[in-house]
């Protein structure tokens, strides 16, 4: 027999708090992050603890805190961006992603974070350009390599494809033929948490947002997770969907939040599936964004016969 894990899904609306944002604990955060003004530590986690707690204003002053213990730190440039975000300027958001790949050229996760949301965001040219940044730091992963060539031929870049295809070595070049000729890879959502929301209202797009156990912020423009995002209509006036395979377990805050500065009341529904658990709810967004549900995560474990194992005992 072998140990497999199941994930069971259960929702919440209207949304539970967060244990790791309690008032007791925000407190004896703040306590050790004024204790040693030099741990960067201390104040990551009191940021996590307000981000999740959805008080935004603290969360902009710890990660400020944050940033003058280093500047160029990435994850604190990330949580600036989040919180860009999270207050309806997208574009903002944007442009301090795109300044954690200035200060660190090397990070093809960045890189590639910045392809996809380029191409969801109806930039496929300016997304291709990170592509093929990530396969040049990548050359040995076939399937980075892969995409970044999939996506030059597509915008006319035959420059690029040529020039990536001659560094390659022989044997990854024959991994990438193969994985050129396969389907190409669907955008369609998939995962254990999937929501889908639709709307009225809005003159501008709403952004579906699930904020991480871990307090950091998972939309189209993605997130630092090993869990596979996926988009769909992430321009749409009155549609968007996200989800996530392969999510972590824990408790997830579900919130819809405006793409730029738009006043008036955005009448609404998500459709939310955690695991096996379903459920549909009803929305109001009157200010900048909304926590419509929270979703836990957990793993069940279960027992299973190993494929091809014989009880020879008997």
């Amino acid at each position: 027999m072998r140990r497999v894990y199941d994930r069971v899904g259960s929702i919440d609306a209207p949304p539970r708090p967060f244990e790791l944002a309690s008032p007791s604990r925000r407190t004896e955060l703040e306590a050790r992050a004024s204790a040693d003004e030099r741990s960067r530590n201390a104040l990551k986690e009191l940021y996590v603890a307000d981000v999740l707690a959805g008080e935004l204003d603290r969360a902009a002053d710890a990660a400020e805190r944050w940033s003058e213990k280093d500047p160029l730190d990435p994850d604190a440039l990330t949580a600036r961006a989040d919180l860009a975000a999270q207050r309806g300027e997208r574009a903002l958001a944007i442009r301090i992603l795109g300044s954690v790949v200035d200060v660190r050229p090397g990070d093809y996760k960045a890189q590639w974070r910045l392809a996809r949301l380029h191409r969801w965001g109806g930039d496929p040219a300016r997304g291709c350009r990170h592509s093929i940044a990530v396969a040049q730091l990548m050359l040995r992963d076939a399937k980075l390599v892969a995409d970044a060539l999939r996506c030059a031929r597509d915008i006319g870049q035959s420059a690029w494809v040529e020039e990536l295809t001659s560094a390659l070595s022989p044997e990854v070049r024959q991994q990438v033929t193969r994985l050129e000729a396969q389907p190409r890879p669907s955008d369609e959502l998939a995962g254990d948490l999937r929501v889908r929301a639709s709307w009225q209202g809005a003159e501008h797009d709403l952004d579906v947002v699930l904020l991480h156990p871990d307090g950091y912020r998972v939309s189209w423009l993605g997130a630092p997770t090993r869990a596979v995002i996926s988009a769909t209509e992430v321009l749409s006036v009155h549609r968007e969907g996200l989800a996530l395979r392969g999510a972590d377990a824990g408790q997830y805050a579900i919130e819809v939040v405006r793409s730029s500065r738009t006043t008036g009341a955005v009448h609404g529904s998500l459709q939310l599936s955690v695991g096996k658990t379903e459920r549909t709810i009803a929305f109001v967004l009157d200010g900048a964004r909304l926590r419509v549900a929270t979703a836990e995560i957990r793993l069940v474990p279960r027992l299973v016969p190993i494929e091809g194992w014989v009880d020879r005992s008997r």
